[in-house]
């Protein structure tokens, strides 16, 4: 009798940090994305931006009239973000946002975002078992296989056919450091990387518009009663959260790698993405699965479709930076969109408020200038923040990087508005501690989540 290995019979738990992970992380997208909360949490920002804009134009008004005049500031932001969103749907505004293509005469990703995923790649190492690695080098494969065909179908419409070759093979040798396009497709970790990306931006743009929501309420009180602590302390927790955030997504988040039907994953449209989606980009998709079908690849990975692997996760300083520096620009991104449709509601009420305001002109012109002033620097704040975040949650481990972020919160506003002169000593303090109490809530998620590691011996989750 032939004699098999025995196999083993272990459960595998899976830690409580991914556990945790994935959960939050389902909290946010479903926040993100499922329509009807997404559309809730919109006008609840809408709503919040619509009372900051207004102050002026609502002074000496009935609570019913400033009700309307809320509801009016409502319906002209939408108005604003449905012109915005015409706008840079333009094909030539569209490349603008965007950016440099990487390839010149092709669509494939921004410059910065083709940079950006190769380093990635080259930062991060995922370790799977036998099975494992044999799944993500065929997820490579279908990567490899997906970009070829959609470049190919592009190039031979602009340029001779029988040059393709050796166009795909410069193309393949593109590389960024120490990484090659071709070593990042076969990687397998590529898409994976990539989709992080989209629900990240995703997400984060949502958390910064919540952010300007809840930071222009204390932008107006910091003007009207001359104290910035609050709008200080607010920045600061946001920051952090946003950075405790992005950095776990792309780092705790990638400790479980699912298989995924490439029927539903060829079919993953988020709702910043359904805007820009034309014919010809839906007919370039449908072909590419076309082609994909007729491969192994697809075989393989519809028949091991929900799989989940257990990888071990390293990371170089180079991936930390990088996903840093992507966080920035998304929030800085998502910031001028709020600033410019928010300066622009300031602009219009300013002559409202004039004729019905009960403040004199002198105070609405004084106001309308430091919140149009106020909202400018707001992204900066926001970006610092953010910045400060990545510092602390990369830097320290456990307990210290929640002290210090908890400290930091507390000192840096204090000073900040101190050097303005503002309140005693008592009401400042008090107002430290509960700042530096939630401040450090993201900060310890982020090390919960750190702390725990994920599969010392890469594995299966059964």
């Amino acid at each position: 009798m032939t004699a098999y290995p025995r196999p083993d019979f272990r459960v595998v738990d899976v830690p409580k940090s991914v556990v945790i992970t994935q959960a939050i992380g389902t909290a946010l997208a479903l926040g993100a994305l499922t329509p009807a909360i997404r559309t809730c949490w919109v006008f609840a920002v809408r709503i919040g931006l619509s009372l900051a804009a207004t102050i002026a134009l609502r002074q000496g008004m009935g609570l019913g009239y400033q009700i309307l005049i809320v509801a009016l500031g409502v319906i002209f932001f939408t108005f604003l973000e449905v012109a915005l969103l015409g706008i840079a749907r333009k094909p030539r505004v569209a490349q603008a946002v965007a950016g440099r293509q990487t390839f010149e005469g092709i669509t494939l990703l921004p410059l910065h975002m083709f940079r950006f995923l190769l380093r990635c790649v080259e930062g991060l190492r995922l370790e799977f078992d036998t099975e494992g690695q044999a799944l993500v080098s065929t997820m490579g494969e279908s990567t490899e296989f997906v970009v070829e065909q959609n470049l190919k179908r592009q190039y031979v419409q602009k340029f001779d056919a029988d040059s393709w070759p050796d166009a795909w093979a410069q193309i393949r040798s593109a590389k960024v450091g120490g990484t090659t396009f071709t070593a990042a497709m076969r990687s397998g970790i590529l898409g994976t990387i990539y989709f992080a990306v989209r629900m990240a931006s995703e997400v984060s743009a949502q958390l910064v518009a919540t952010y300007f929501a809840i930071g222009s309420y204390f932008l107006s009180l910091a003007i009207l009663e001359g104290d910035p602590l609050r709008l200080l302390q607010v920045t600061l927790v946001c920051g952090l959260g946003v950075a405790a955030f992005c950095f776990v997504a792309f780092t705790v988040g990638m400790r479980r790698i699912t298989v995924v039907d490439p029927e539903i994953s060829g079919q993953i449209v988020l709702p910043s993405e359904r805007l820009f989606l034309t014919p010809e980009s839906l007919d370039h998709r449908d072909l590419n699965m076309e082609a994909f079908r007729e491969t192994r690849a697809y075989e393989l990975l519809t028949a091991n479709a929900g799989r989940t692997f257990m990888p071990s996760v390293k990371t170089r300083p180079i991936y930390i930076a990088s996903v840093r520096n992507l966080t920035v620009r998304y929030c800085v991104s998502a910031s001028i969109a709020v600033v410019l449709i928010t300066g622009t509601a300031l602009l219009v009420q300013w002559p409202l408020a004039t004729l019905w305001s009960a403040w004199t002109d002198a105070q609405v012109t004084s106001w309308t200038a430091q919140m149009l002033v106020g909202f400018v620097a707001l992204p900066v704040a926001l970006t610092l923040s953010v910045l400060l975040g990545f510092w602390i949650v990369s830097q320290f481990n456990r307990f210290i990087a929640i002290i210090v972020g908890a400290v930091l919160t507390a000192v840096v506003p204090t000073v900040l508005a101190y050097a303005v002169g503002i309140e005693s000593a008592e009401k400042v303090g008090l107002s430290a501690l509960a700042a530096a109490a939630v401040g450090c809530v993201p900060l310890a998620v982020a090390e919960l989540l750190k702390k725990q590691p994920g599969a010392a011996t890469p594995r299966e989750v059964t």
